[in-house]
């Protein structure tokens, strides 16, 4: 099942592989985020993040004016697990859920329960990237924040003890991460993809970093499909083994891809369209089992900006049977 999580705290899930999104919920759908004055960013209802883990979606709300994190077993009915603040994005590993933030919050009871605040010693106190990625020697936890000179970037095994690069080129690594690009792992290898289109790995658990062009720049989030990492431009597939050498192919269509996820087991993408002002009725949904070829979702509503995409499991229903 996938779910995707926008502003003006919206949500809506596809339980079969994109095909149709269902289930389109938020705070109030007769508002237009960005217009008239309306800051859909810097609301309670901003959507910072989603994620699922064991048996939960969670999703973390509010920019700029606090909400919090919220959970769902089924990606329709929420429930509040920790209120009154504010998070730059979200990480879930090991059983372990990290808020991000420059004094993270961290539960291990799936939000039953929360710490008191970890100092992470990001040297910003904005958090612009939160992910858990399967590197090191059991998985990392990375936050990536405002610096000095450029974005710094935290790592931590368990999620309470934190620890910085011994080597991070400043100024060209995670710029711009906060809804394009992304946080991802595989073949032995992180990558921290910037908006801008600059790829930094670390083949040593985060211990050092380089950085290796892409391209001028990228409009999608970044994947990883179990064997190569994806980031799209318009009407561009840029994809790499390595995260140091890519190979660039041209979409079919031209699509602008925005929030993107990929389901192992279905073996696709679903994605929605990116930029500025590409919703309500220029919103479009589509999916894709190769990354390149991509097809219009055939039922689904525009709305509210979409901002994160995530895949995981609930328990098949008549509703939503598994695909």
């Amino acid at each position: 099942m996938f779910v995707a999580q926008g502003h003006a705290g919206r949500t809506v899930r596809s339980c079969d592989g994109g095909e149709s999104w269902i289930d389109d919920t938020s705070d109030d759908d007769a508002i237009r985020c960005f217009s008239d004055g309306f800051d859909c960013d810097h609301h309670p209802g901003a959507g910072k993040g989603i994620v699922y883990g064991r048996d939960h979606f969670f999703a973390t709300f509010g920019w700029g004016m606090p909400r919090g994190v919220l959970r769902s077993t089924d990606g329709v009915t929420w429930e509040p697990t920790l209120e009154g603040t504010t998070f730059g994005g979200l990480a879930y590993g090991n059983g372990v859920l990290v808020a991000g933030a420059r004094n993270a919050r961290v539960t291990a009871d799936q939000g039953a329960t929360w710490n008191d605040a970890v100092d992470t010693t990001l040297e910003g106190w904005n958090v612009r990237r939160s992910a858990w990625v399967n590197a090191g020697a059991a998985g990392l936890f990375v936050i990536v924040g405002d610096g000095d000179g450029g974005p710094d970037v935290v790592l931590s095994e368990d999620g309470t003890t934190w620890w910085h690069p011994m080597s991070f080129p400043k100024g060209e690594c995670g710029n711009g991460v906060q809804t394009e690009g992304g946080i991802v792992a595989g073949n032995g290898t992180l990558v921290i993809v910037g908006g801008d289109g600059m790829a930094c790995r670390s083949t040593d658990g985060g211990r050092n970093f380089t950085s290796h062009r892409i391209s001028d720049g990228t409009s999608s989030q970044a994947v990883f499909d179990g064997s190569h990492f994806w980031v799209w431009a318009r009407g561009t597939a840029y994809r790499s083994a390595d995260g140091a050498s890519w190979e660039s192919m041209t979409t079919t269509p031209s699509v602008d891809i925005g929030p993107v996820a990929y389901h192992p087991t279905l073996g696709r993408f679903v994605a929605v369209r990116g930029g500025w002002q590409t919703w309500y009725d220029g919103q479009v949904f589509w999916h894709s089992d190769d990354g390149v070829r991509w097809t219009v979702a055939g039922t689904f509503t525009g709305g509210h900006p979409i901002r994160f995409v995530s895949e995981g499991w609930a328990p098949p229903s008549e509703r939503c049977p598994l695909p």
